[in-house]
C-alpha cells in the first residue's frame, strides 16, 4: 500500500485530447474536473470511492504528522462541491484514541436498500475494522454493539469489504502473526458481529502456497457468490525467491470451508512468466466478477523495465479464460513504474474495465486488449493537479468515470466523460 501519507475557483487549461478520447467532466469541481479536499492538521488520501444517489463518497485516512491515523469519509454533490448535509460541512472523521491507533479505512461499499455506507480497514496494526454510518454521515449505533464499529482482532487490517446478498459484511485481510501470512476472510452479522456460523467462529484463514517462500499482503479484493459463498484474491511476494509477485485466488462455501470445485481444491496461483525463465513482477491489487462468474484480477506491475497494467480473466472455476488478451492474461503499457501496490478498477460496458494506477487511467476491453477510443494506447494521464497518485475507481454511468487518490497532503477527486 502506498505509504500514508499522504477548491481553486479559478479555471486551468487542460492539455489537448484525441477527438473523442476520455475529458475532464467540466460540471465537476467548478470548470476543473477535479476537487481537492485539505483537512486541517492532517494529511489526508482516499483509499476507495462509491457513487450513491449521484454524489461521490470517498474513504481513507487523516493523519498527523504525529502518526495519529484517523479514518476519514468525505461526500460530495454531483457539482463537486462538498455536501455538507453529511457528517460535519462534508466531512467524517473518527476520533478513536490515539493509544490503540492508527485507524484507516481501506474500502468502501454501500447497503443498497438503506444507503448507509460500510467502511473496512484497520483499528491498529492487528484488528478488521469494519464502520457503519448512517447516510447522513454519522455513526450507525446499530451496528456493532453499540459502537458503530467492529474491530476484530485477526493479526492484520482489512483490505477490501463487501457485502453479500444477505446484507452480511466480508472483510479480506492477513494474519501477520503466522508465517507466510495467512490469507484471511471474516464475516459479520448485519448487526456487526462476527458470524460463528462462517469458517472458525466468524474467521476463515487460507494458505496455499510455501510460506517459507512466499507471504501474502492481504486480500485486496472480495466478491460475494450465489448461495453465500466468497471468492478472494491477494498478492502473494515471493521474497524467499526471486521477489516476483503473483495472484492467490481462493474461493469458499457460505460455511467458510473451500469450494473444491474451484481451481485445485479450493485455489489457484497465477503469475506472468517470461522467456525463457522467470516472472513479471506484478501486484494485483481488485477482483470484478461478472454476471457469468467470471474473475478479472487487474494490477500494477512491469514487464522486463516498462510500467504496465497487468490482468488476468478466469472462469468461474478458476482456469484461466483464453478469450481474454493471450491465454487470459492482458499486458498493457501505462503506468511509468511499478511500485505502486494500491489501484483501482471498475467495469465497464460491454465486459471491459477501467483500472487507475498512479496517475494513469487505463480502459481494457472485454478480450483484454487497449481500447484505444479512450486515449492514445488506451490510457489517459492526469497532469493537473500535480502529483495524483489513484486509488479508487468508480463506474457509476456507462459514459462516467470517477477516480480518487490523494495529491500532496489532500484528497482528490476526478471525474470524466468517457467515448
Amino acid at each position: 500500500m502506498r505509504a500514508l501519507i499522504v477548491a481553486a475557483a479559478v479555471l486551468v487549461a487542460f492539455p489537448a485530447v484525441a477527438a473523442g478520447a476520455a475529458r475532464p467532466d467540466r460540471s465537476f469541481g467548478a470548470g476543473k474536473g477535479y476537487v481537492t479536499t485539505s483537512i486541517p492538521g492532517f494529511s489526508s488520501v482516499a483509499y476507495a470511492a462509491a457513487v450513491t444517489r449521484g454524489r461521490v463518497v470517498v474513504a481513507g485516512q487523516a493523519i498527523t504528522s504525529k502518526g495519529d491515523g484517523q479514518v476519514l469519509v468525505v461526500r460530495y454533490l454531483p457539482s463537486g462541491r462538498r455536501d455538507r448535509s453529511f457528517g460535519t460541512r462534508g466531512i467524517f472523521r473518527t476520533t478513536l484514541p490515539a493509544s490503540s491507533g492508527p485507524y484507516i479505512g481501506t474500502s468502501l461499499a454501500v447497503a443498497p436498500r438503506t444507503g448507509r455506507l460500510l467502511i473496512g480497514g484497520g483499528y491498529g496494526q492487528g484488528s478488521l475494522l469494519a464502520l457503519r454510518l448512517t447516510s447522513r454521515g454519522r455513526l450507525d449505533r446499530t451496528f456493532g454493539a453499540g459502537r458503530g464499529y467492529t474491530a476484530v482482532p485477526a493479526g492484520g487490517t482489512a483490505q477490501t469489504i463487501a457485502l453479500d446478498s444477505a446484507g452480511r459484511v466480508l472483510l479480506g485481510g492477513s494474519n501477520a502473526n503466522a508465517n507466510g501470512r495467512p490469507m484471511v476472510v471474516a464475516r459479520l452479522t448485519r448487526a456487526g458481529r462476527l458470524d460463528r456460523g462462517f469458517g472458525d467462529a466468524g474467521l476463515a484463514q487460507s494458505m496455499f502456497w510455501n510460506p517459507l517462500m512466499a507471504s501474502s499482503a492481504g486480500v485486496s479484493g472480495l466478491a460475494s457468490t450465489p448461495g453465500g459463498g466468497v471468492v478472494a484474491v491477494g498478492h502473494l511476494d515471493y521474497i524467499g525467491g526471486d521477489g516476483h509477485g503473483s495472484a492467490g485466488l481462493f474461493a469458499l462455501d457460505a460455511a467458510g470451508r473451500p469450494q473444491t470445485g474451484f481451481g485445485s481444491a479450493g485455489h489457484t496461483e497465477v503469475a506472468f512468466p517470461v522467456v525463457p525463465s522467470g516472472f513479471d513482477q506484478w501486484f494485483p491489487c481488485a477482483l470484478l466478477r461478472d454476471a457469468r462468474g467470471r474473475l478479472t484480477v487487474p494490477g500494477n506491475g512491469s514487464v522486463g523495465s516498462a510500467g504496465a497494467v497487468l490482468s488476468i480473466r478466469l472462469t468461474a472455476t478458476g482456469a484461466l479464460d483464453p478469450s481474454f488478451g493471450t491465454g487470459g492474461r492482458s499486458f498493457v503499457p501505462g503506468p511509468s513504474g511499478a511500485s505502486d501496490t494500491t489501484c483501482g478498477a471498475a467495469p465497464t460496458r460491454p465486459g471491459g474495465l477501467i483500472v487507475g494506477v498512479g496517475s494513469t487511467l487505463a480502459r481494457i476491453g472485454r478480450a483484454g486488449t487497449a481500447d484505444t477510443r479512450f486515449g492514445p494506447g488506451g490510457r489517459i494521464r492526469v497532469t493537473s493537479p500535480k502529483g495524483v497518485g489513484l486509488n479508487a475507481v468508480v463506474t457509476p454511468g456507462s459514459r462516467t468515470v470517477v477516480a480518487a487518490g490523494s495529491t500532496g497532503s489532500r484528497l482528490y477527486v476526478g471525474r470524466w466523460l468517457t467515448p
